[in-house]
């Protein structure tokens, strides 16, 4: 998978876009069709719960972009962040729900 990193003196960052993961073009377009513009916008409660576990465990949130389709992930703490293990979690996540839409409701 490629990302795109950022980094400013206080924030660490890294963006996942279609255009250079095109594997990911499923998950995009449930999200789409779904209307999931932000994750505030998930009406699953269990994929909620899962996602903010991760964010608290990780130390990491994540943002879709709808206009330029891409996932966004930002270090909740002044330069912290478990990048590399909390990026694969909240995508694990995102293909559990989309695949097994029961086990998420």
């Amino acid at each position: 998978m490629v990302t795109r990193e950022f980094a400013t003196s206080m924030q660490r960052s890294h963006s996942i876009l279609l255009k250079d993961n095109p594997e990911l073009k499923p998950l995009f377009e449930w999200l789409k069709n779904l209307g999931i513009n932000t994750f505030e916008d998930m009406k699953f409660p269990k994929l909620t719960e899962t996602m903010h576990k991760i964010k608290f465990d990780n130390e990491l949130k994540v943002d879709i972009d709808a206009d330029v389709p891409m996932l966004v992930f930002h270090n909740v703490s002044p330069l912290q962040g478990d990048f590399s293990n909390g990026i694969p979690k909240y995508l694990k996540a995102l293909y559990e729900a989309m695949y097994s839409p029961e086990a998420i409701l």
